[in-house]
């Protein structure tokens, strides 16, 4: 059984560079700081999926004092993806469900949807899709676009 608190594991990447891989740690923060002020905005949206110039306290809080025996996804779907992604077993990832307080987003009226369309210059019997959510590849946006010239 791995120990997940104190893995460590020595390996080499394809130029020969010898490196350690092991569970990050508190105090890892100045180490990761460093790190982060060497990538790429690329390479920030990759593992961050969002563009961000620093890392704030909370970004390493979040980052540096994990436990690695439990993890908490939005969905299924990512609970899995999480599971994949991280060689987790899936019982280590606990489901929790956006909490959208839903008094406050009750769906719009007939006047609201009409000012919309006009405010959009979109006529009132065309069809409209939205999407609010991160444009990266686990959502599938790619997928549902390609879906929809099919149907539409």
């Amino acid at each position: 059984m791995i120990d997940e608190l104190n893995y460590t594991a020595a390996d080499e990447l394809r130029d020969g560079t010898a490196v350690t891989i092991r569970t990050i740690r508190k105090n890892d923060r100045a180490g990761l700081l460093t790190a982060f002020e060497h990538l790429d905005q690329e390479s920030v949206y990759t593992r961050f999926f969002t563009y961000k110039r620093e890392l704030t306290e909370m970004d390493l809080h979040e980052l540096t004092e994990v436990n690695p025996k439990r993890v908490v996804a939005l969905s299924s779907a990512t609970a899995d993806l999480f599971a994949r992604r991280y060689w987790l077993n899936r019982q280590q990832v606990s489901v929790s469900p956006n909490a959208v307080p839903l008094e406050h987003f009750a769906p719009a009226t007939t006047a609201e949807k009409a000012g919309s369309r006009a405010e959009f210059g979109l006529p009132l019997d065309s069809p409209v899709i939205a999407y609010v959510g991160a444009l990266v590849a686990e959502k599938g946006v790619d997928i549902a676009i390609e879906a929809l010239r099919a149907v539409v």
